[in-house]
């Protein structure tokens, strides 16, 4: 009776590992719903292979702030896409009269009527500021962003990043 009850516990194990073995050697293939083809890789070291942004959906816009004052729009979404906004570039061309630190500010909003703060830049010299956002700035679709100066600091303005389906954006931007 004590062998037939080691055989079936011997038995029940080996079913265990080898069920075990064999769900740790399952594939899963991840791809992309509408089109098969399209699907995910690892790499050497087991890392999710992740393809760069193509260079038909980067974006670039610009602007300029030549004074303290009136908000000034730089980017805008195009009305069918939204953007991710990696970084912002802020090149100070001039501090009137040279006065540096607190008093002179440029700050960045969601929208045109520069009220809702996403970044701010303190110059204490002329030359580029970058402002990095990670994992970005979202834009839904015909968003803007804006910017605004106090003080007296002149700068050429640069938001950079890439477009997506509008579909894909989080409601995150006005």
């Amino acid at each position: 009776m004590h062998t037939f009850k080691l055989c079936t516990l011997s038995a029940a194990a080996a079913l265990l590992s080898t069920s075990a073995a064999m769900a740790a050697a399952t594939q899963v293939n991840i791809t992309d719903p509408k089109t098969a083809t399209r699907a995910a890789r690892v790499e050497i070291g087991g890392r999710l292979a992740v393809q760069e942004v193509p260079p038909a959906s980067f974006f670039h816009s610009g602007g300029f702030l030549t004074s303290a004052g009136p908000c000034v729009t730089f980017a805008t979404a195009p009305a069918t896409k939204a953007v991710v906004v990696r970084q912002l570039r802020v090149d100070v061309t001039d501090i009137v009269g040279g006065a540096t630190g607190g008093n002179n500010n440029i700050v960045f909003f969601f929208g045109s009527a520069c009220n809702e703060v996403v970044g701010q830049v303190t110059p204490s010299s002329v030359g580029l500021v970058t402002v990095t956002f990670d994992p970005g700035l979202v834009l839904n679709p015909g968003a803007t962003l804006a910017a605004t100066a106090s003080g007296s600091p002149r700068a050429a303005l640069a938001a950079d990043g890439y477009l997506i389906d509008s579909g894909a954006a989080l409601r995150v931007a006005p």
